[in-house]
């Protein structure tokens, strides 16, 4: 509790007004992330090789191939950023790799 910063600026101490602004701020911002969303996947399920390749994931045991394969992917990448001792430099090895 001691490391509060005394300037930050809590929402509990905005008035009304500030609220309704913050809060407008912030549901606009989220309604245009879900509406870029749903534009992008309309055009990308236009394309009959992604759809063919969305409903050929579903036949058989290929979703969870595909799902372990996430999972190993996320723990090996895990492993490797939290054994490094400078942290700041797993973003330049992510860098380097792409």
């Amino acid at each position: 509790m001691e490391n509060i910063n005394k300037n930050e600026l809590l929402l509990s101490n905005l008035t009304d007004l500030e609220r309704v602004e913050f809060y407008k701020k912030t549901y606009s911002h989220v309604a245009g992330g879900v509406l870029v969303f749903i534009i992008f996947e309309y055009f990308l399920l236009q394309s009959d090789a992604i759809v063919n390749f969305a409903l050929s994931m579903t036949e058989g045991y290929k979703w969870l191939i595909m799902l372990g394969g996430f999972m190993f992917i996320t723990n090996y990448a895990e492993n490797m950023a939290l054994k490094m001792p400078d942290k700041t430099s797993s973003i330049r090895l992510l860098e380097s790799i792409f």
